[in-house]
């Protein structure tokens, strides 16, 4: 019979393979680029943005903002060793 604390803790070390953490950021990637890309679709159909300089612009902010919150978040999930 074994005790629930004699399990071993995860260490950041042992995150998992670097492959599969590539296939995570990448992920996390999509899914930021896809909520910031929304969001500003959302704003577009306002009639906001439609202007070539503005549609650039804002296609460029999707891809830079969805950068940051992957950075953001991995650095968090890194730093706290992949725990919850």
């Amino acid at each position: 019979h074994r005790d629930l604390h004699s399990f071993p803790t995860r260490r950041s070390s042992d995150l998992g393979s670097p492959v599969g953490i590539i296939l995570l950021i990448g992920w996390s990637w999509s899914l930021f680029y896809h909520l910031c890309n929304g969001i500003r679709h959302l704003v577009q159909d306002t009639g906001a943005g439609y202007a070539i300089p503005k549609f650039v612009r804002s296609s460029w902010l999707s891809v830079i903002a969805s950068i940051v919150l992957v950075v953001i978040v991995w650095a968090w999930v890194l730093s706290t060793g992949g725990a919850a």
